[in-house]
């Protein structure tokens, strides 16, 4: 599902290969040297995105699992927790799978982090609630955090899938031709020159985040 190189000749693996374990060190020769966070739901493909990210530091999220996690040296630490609406214990042990996304898309409960992108001053990170991705960005320094979505409402961004970071505080996301263009007819601006065409193929755009 993602992967990672912590050292060299080291390969950390996100995958499905063992039920037991989110994630496994691989020596240069394909050898298991060890498995790490020990996996919440067995058995089953989940919806994970990116599930590391490498920017200043290699941070790993798993399934059904509100924590962020850290490498370091060879072993991962807890770094960040998301607690609101989670699913615990006892409702992984009472449903299954699809029973688990119903709960989400009805709006009983909010899934775990699906994504993680790291700049020099912010984490980002979405969550599906009412089957719908709700992006929250933590700002390192001031140790808040913003619900981006926010941003939609107020038109200082147009509705998208955010993909990760590129330098400094600048993302990257997709955007629908739809949200484009109802985007800039609400903004009054021509970001792109895009004709009322809504097949037309999802723009690539960057913006930038700041703390003051």
């Amino acid at each position: 599902m993602d992967f990672t190189k912590p050292n060299e000749g080291e390969l950390l693996v996100r995958s499905h290969f063992t039920e037991d374990y989110a994630f496994t060190l691989y020596s240069s020769d394909y050898s298991i040297k060890k498995q790490f966070v020990a996996s919440n739901f067995k058995g089953t493909q989940s919806l994970l995105n990116a599930v590391s990210s490498t920017n200043r530091r290699t941070l790993l999220i798993s399934s059904f699992d509100y924590h962020i996690y850290e490498w370091v040296g060879d072993d991962v630490y807890r770094r960040y927790y998301f607690d609101q609406y989670k699913i615990g214990n006892s409702d992984i042990e009472r449903h299954n799978h699809t029973a688990i996304w119903n709960l989400i898309k009805s709006g009983q409960k909010v899934s775990s982090p699906m994504a993680i992108a790291e700049s020099d001053s912010f984490l980002l990170f979405y969550v599906i609630y009412l089957y719908e991705p709700i992006y929250y960005i933590y700002s390192l320094n001031k140790e808040v955090i913003y619900r981006l979505n926010d941003y939609y409402v107020t038109q200082t961004l147009p509705k998208c899938s955010i993909i990760g970071a590129i330098e400094d505080d600048v993302f990257y996301a997709l955007v629908g031709p739809e949200d484009m263009m109802y985007f800039q007819k609400a903004t009054k601006s021509e970001l792109i020159n895009i004709e009322n065409d809504s097949t037309a193929n999802p723009f690539l755009i960057t913006f930038a985040i700041s703390d003051t």
